[in-house]
């Protein structure tokens, strides 16, 4: 599996869902998609939120 930018995952110890905005060195910034602050997260701790067709 493998995350870039604009990816919709969720993060280990973190409740919600957020987008990933950068990636670099082994972490990635995510930003949650509802009100609040940025995160610094490993890559392994983070995972692809499962996305729910729209028909």
């Amino acid at each position: 599996m493998t995350i870039t930018s604009g990816d919709i995952v969720t993060a280990t110890g973190l409740p919600g869902r957020y987008r990933v905005t950068r990636i670099t060195h082994g972490q990635a910034l995510i930003w949650p998609l509802t009100r609040g602050n940025a995160h610094v997260v490993r890559l392994s701790r983070i995972a692809q939120a499962a996305t729910v067709p729209t028909t």
